[in-house]
This record gives structure tokens, sequence and C-alpha cells, in this order.
């Protein structure tokens, strides 16, 4: 039995579908993310599954159990906002301890359950703290505490990280995926960050209006985008527009101006198909001579870009730009002129263009 079941989940807010026909299930221990830009209803769905918000049509079920008419206090979730929610005017154990005293826990068992989870986040020691004394850091780590406290069945994060400068971001990313591998609760993190959910996730649900575009492993929708939005969504792609001309078993070949590109074969497509080739910065390389068997466009080099232990290759091959990163050493000796951006046929993804 999955821990949380969607199933057909429909929200409107007058004329506009938040949430549009969407069915999924998370598995019991499972850390889920819905990524999306703003605005394509996953903070929607994480209310519809708190309670907050009421479905137009469709359910959702906690352990098998159906939501509809239970009210957010009686479906025994935690939550952790993005702004944190913490009571400025009580101290650290008093805001983990908040849910447990609603629940009118014992004095006994409330205080071996703030103890433990601030334990749980390392924060022992600071019971007596106000948050005004705290750095932003540690007081996600208090809201992840009182979430945890009462022993949820599953936890709920809306874009948690946002307010976190970039070094503590990364830091707690590596500290939240800790936290809830220990406890194990059922978790589902929204967020509109690429790098957080492929790097947090058992499982990332990318979303576009309102609908699932492709639900899998953080690799597989890196890797094998089931649609050119995901695609193009999660990470830089380099974009070519061709015909195809040959289609095997297993590939096929593209006329892309007048070289000839190779490519894993999609469904559905057949000569004379207008797709495009998108292939990741990082599998493509520079080179100055032809490696043979590759996919291969002569150019010349535009633009290099340090990033550091990094650089970005800009290489312009005739009305195509294509950008390869790799590492800052590898590009010793690069001219300007007579290169050729390379890649291996299995790194290319085709997807059919809209006619």
């Amino acid at each position: 039995m999955s821990a949380i079941t969607l199933d057909g989940l429909i929200k409107r807010y007058g004329a506009t579908v938040a949430v549009d026909g969407l069915s999924l299930e998370v598995e019991k221990g499972e850390f889920l993310t819905l990524l999306g830009p703003s605005g394509c209803g996953k903070t929607t769905i994480l209310q519809l599954i708190a309670g907050f918000l009421v479905p137009d049509a469709g359910q959702v079920f906690i352990n098998g159990e159906p939501m509809a008419g239970v009210p957010p206090e009686r479906r025994n979730i935690g939550i952790v906002f993005q702004s944190y929610a913490l009571f400025p005017h009580m101290t650290v154990f008093e805001n983990v301890a908040f849910g447990l005293t609603m629940r009118k826990a014992g004095r006994e068992v409330t205080r071996h359950a703030v103890a433990e989870a601030l334990e749980l986040v390392r924060l022992s020691g600071l019971e007596q703290r106000f948050p005004k004394q705290l750095s932003g850091g540690q007081q996600q780590r208090v809201a992840i505490a009182r979430a945890v406290a009462i022993r949820p069945r599953v936890l709920l994060f809306d874009e948690p990280l946002s307010n976190l400068d970039a070094k503590l971001r990364r830091q707690m990313r590596t500290e939240l995926r800790e936290i809830q591998r220990r406890v194990g609760i059922t978790t589902v993190f929204v967020t509109h960050d690429q790098e957080e959910a492929l790097t947090l996730s058992d499982r990332v649900a990318v979303m576009s209006q309102g609908r699932l575009q492709q639900v899998a492993t953080p690799q597989e929708v890196y890797r094998r985008p089931a649609t050119r939005f995901v695609a193009d969504f999660l990470g830089e792609t380099n974009a070519l527009v061709g015909v195809v001309r040959d289609v095997d078993d297993d590939h096929l070949t593209m006329v892309v101006g007048d070289a000839l590109l190779r490519a894993p074969a999609a469904p559905g497509l057949r000569p004379g198909a207008r797709v495009a080739l998108l292939v990741r910065p990082e599998h493509v390389a520079v080179r100055v001579t032809p490696t043979r068997g590759l996919n291969s466009l002569s150019g010349h080099l535009s633009q290099a870009v340090f990033q550091g232990a990094r650089t970005a290759y800009v290489v312009r091959a005739g009305d195509a730009e294509l950008i390869s990163t790799a590492d800052s050493r590898a590009g010793a000796g690069l001219g300007s002129d007579g290169v050729f951006a390379e890649w291996d046929a299995a790194d290319s993804i085709v997807f059919a263009l809209d006619e």
C-alpha cells in the first residue's frame, strides 16, 4: 500500500486550472520531489494533501484512508514552510513542542519527543533560545524538529531552503536528506530548484501547467527525459534542428545542415520527420581533430568562459551553436579556428518538433 495516493485531482481557481487530473502514488518511506516552475501547481498539490484546500474533483488517500472531509489537524502530517513559521515569542523548546501541546500530549511524553527531535537536527542545548537568536540554518532545523516531533505519517516541505544563502542551502540539503533517511518518514518536497530535486530525491515528479510530465529517478529524468519540457527544465541543453533520414531498430540518422548525426531511435519517428536533437553540454567535447565513430560538427571556438574548475566552450558550427563544459585544464591549446564539437550518439535525445 502506498503512503500517499492522489487519484484524478483537479483544482481550479476561477477559470485557471491549477491541478489538472493529476494521479500519483508516493511509496512508504520515499522522498519524492514535486519540481516545476512557479505557477505549475506543485504547492497546490501540497495543500491538497495537507487538507488546507479541497479538490474540485478526485481524492487524496493517506495509508489507504480517504481524506475527504478529514481536517488538517486530524491527518497527522508534519509541514515545513518556506518562511519556517516559527513563533517569535516562544523558545526553541516551546516551538518544537507546539504540535504535541495541541494534541494534549503529557509533559513527560512532550519532553522526551522534543529532546529526541532536537538531537536529530543537532540542536540539543539550544532549548531556551528564541528564534531571533538563531541563524537561518538553525531556524530551519527547528522547523524540521517541530514537524517530526509529532511523529507524522507524512512530511511535507514547501520550498524550505529558498531563504538560505547558496552555501547554507547546499549544507541543508545534505542534512535534510540524512534526517529523512534516519526517521524514514514518507516525504513530499516542493521546489523549483533542479539541483535541489536531483540531490534530495528518490523520485522526481516534474510538473508543467498542472500536469505531470514525468515521474522517475533523478538519473532517469535527467538522462532520459520523457518530454522536451523536462529536458529543457532540468539543466542546460544544446538543441539542433534537423530532418530524419534513416531509421533502424535502435538508431536514427538525421541531417543537420550538411552533417549526418546519429541518435537512439524514438517511437513514431519516420524518415522526413523534423526533429530536435538535444545533448547536454557535459557530453560534448571540443577537439582539434575529429574522432571516428562520434557525432561531430566542425566549426570555430567563439567563446571560452572560465568557471573555475570547469570552462564553458562555445562552438559556432554553421547556424548552430553548441556549449561544451569540461575540466578547465582540458582546453589548453585550443585555438579559435578549426575545432570539432563531438559527442557519443548514445548521449543524444531526440524529440519530434511540433508542426
